[in-house]
């Protein structure tokens, strides 16, 4: 009688019978391991190869036990969901947002579907929310919740209305209102949350992942000085300040919008949501857009568009100014997408909303690069270099390890050129004034024998047309500091004379 039955009317109609004492997961991986064995010892080698840290014979065994549960998982889901449905026939009070959450991890919406249990039946009962979260998991879904006033949230889904990047959906939902100590916390149940203070500021929080963190502390203010600040290999970021924000005006109510939109997307990059060996995570509950860097292109793009009706002065705002260092950090690091003239159309168009912040103006240089304009950069270069040697500006990190870099393992293109010639520009902003002969010489010889300048003679010429640029310019800046300035004398002056 204490024994386990394995028998149908002891484990219910709607599990898998089993009839080994064994369940149907734990069979195929014996099986399989049985299998996996037999061929090693039979002389099939090739089950030893490596594959990203494991033997193949292993990714074998554990496929076929994910096949197995992907067998029988379908029917106790659907029995689960039946089971829990019968005992709450009528659901008086909706269900909390965690609850909604753990059923959709248990419960896949196709499983729902086959139950019989779509969400047209389910009607009420788990709300049109759910059925936003429900479908969270989906490749192209992007789900922002929103923790505004009732004119700002209408404001906001008009803003984003039918906009699809790159063919993913774009849902907005209502977020319970909330303090800003607990949007972190809050913004686990969204890929992006958007939260308004009682004081009409907006924030935006983008759910953080412990093992892989935001690269990027904040884009809301001028990053530290540096080629690894200016030229960043990831984006996203966990938090963005865009302070008080008139949704009622239309090109403000736009950028927020996009930004928000983007912010999500890169919370759900690759990187930021990597596992194991920087493999996909399948344990979180947020996975990885299946067509990232498209949806990423569309939805930068959409943020240039918005930045362009942006009038320089009297609509500038934090969000604006973030908006437009996280578009320039884009269009300066990523090669996909938008042609050479069209990258610099668009740059130009947002860099006149930051002036003369450096890291933007390197941004702008090394894009004009790309496009062939060598004279608007080197003089773009040299501005730069004016404003940081002004402020006596120091980088944490020496800029030549990020040069070298480049142009050994960097692509053969004329954005990669344009960061050489943007992380030269550091390297003269931030050195002492009797260094920079010494720069000039040294730095010349290395290149020549990098893997990009060995064969590319043209961005040689630029890298030197530019070195003799910088210096020129801080000599001259040098000698017109040694000239003793001249206090003009006034009349009461003259008259004691």
């Amino acid at each position: 009688m204490g024994m386990h039955s394995n028998t149908p009317s002891a484990q219910g109609p709607d599990h898998p019978v089993n009839y080994w004492g064994f369940g149907p997961r734990t069979s195929a991986m014996l099986a399989t391991s049985g299998l996996v064995c037999t061929a090693f010892a039979m002389g099939a080698d090739w089950l030893a190869t490596g594959v990203v840290g494991l033997p193949l014979g292993a990714w074998l065994v554990a496929s076929a036990g994910a096949a197995a549960h992907a067998w029988s998982g379908g029917s106790a889901n659907i029995a689960s969901v039946r089971r829990w449905l019968s005992r709450r026939s009528t659901i008086a009070r909706p269900i909390p947002a965690r609850t909604r959450f753990e059923l959709h991890e248990t419960v896949p919406e196709h499983t729902l579907h086959r139950a019989g249990l779509g969400l047209a039946k389910v009607g009420n009962t788990l709300q049109r929310a759910t059925a936003r979260l429900v479908t969270n998991s989906a490749a192209g879904t992007v789900t922002i919740g929103v923790d505004a006033t009732e004119a700002d949230f209408r404001a906001i889904v008009s803003a984003i209305g039918v906009f699809k990047p790159g063919g993913a959906e774009i849902d907005v939902v209502r977020a319970d209102a909330g303090l800003i100590k607990d949007a972190p916390d809050d913004a686990q149940r969204f890929d992006a949350l958007l939260r308004r203070t009682s004081d009409g500021e907006y924030y935006v929080f983008v759910p953080e992942n412990d093992a892989h963190p935001a690269a990027i502390e904040a884009w809301s203010s001028p990053c530290p000085i540096g080629y690894s600040t200016c030229f960043p290999v990831r984006l996203d970021t966990a938090r963005m300040e865009l302070g008080p924000c008139d949704l009622s005006d239309a090109p403000t109510c736009e950028v927020v919008c996009a930004l928000a939109t983007v912010a999500a997307v890169l919370g759900r990059s690759p990187a930021r949501l990597a596992g194991l060996n920087g493999l996909p995570s399948m344990l979180g509950k947020r996975s990885t857009l299946a067509n990232f860097s498209s949806i990423l292109e569309a939805g930068m793009n959409h943020l240039g568009e918005t930045l362009g009706v942006i009038r320089h002065g009297r609509d500038q705002t934090r969000a604006v100014s973030a908006a437009t260092r996280l578009f320039m950090a884009h269009l300066a690091t990523h090669t996909a997408g938008t042609g050479g003239e069209e990258r610099l159309t668009a740059a130009e168009r947002a860099a006149r909303l930051l002036g003369d912040e450096p890291a933007n103006m390197l941004r702008l240089g090394a894009i004009q690069v790309a496009a062939g304009k060598d004279d608007a950069a080197i003089d773009t270069f040299v501005r730069v270099c004016q404003v940081l040697r002004a402020h006596e500006a120091r980088c944490s990190t020496d800029p030549l390890v990020y040069v070298m870099s480049e142009s050994d393992l960097g692509q053969p293109d004329g954005l990669t050129l344009g960061r050489i010639a943007a992380g030269v520009t550091l390297m003269y902003a931030t050195a002492p004034q009797n260094t920079m002969t010494y720069l000039r010489d040294d730095l010349l010889e290395d290149l020549e024998s990098t893997r990009r300048f060995s064969h590319d003679p043209d961005g040689l010429m630029l890298v030197r047309t530019l070195v003799d640029r910088l210096c020129r310019s801080a000599q001259t800046r040098a000698a017109d500091a040694a000239v003793p300035q001249q206090t003009p004398r006034t009349r009461r002056r003259r008259k004691a004379a």
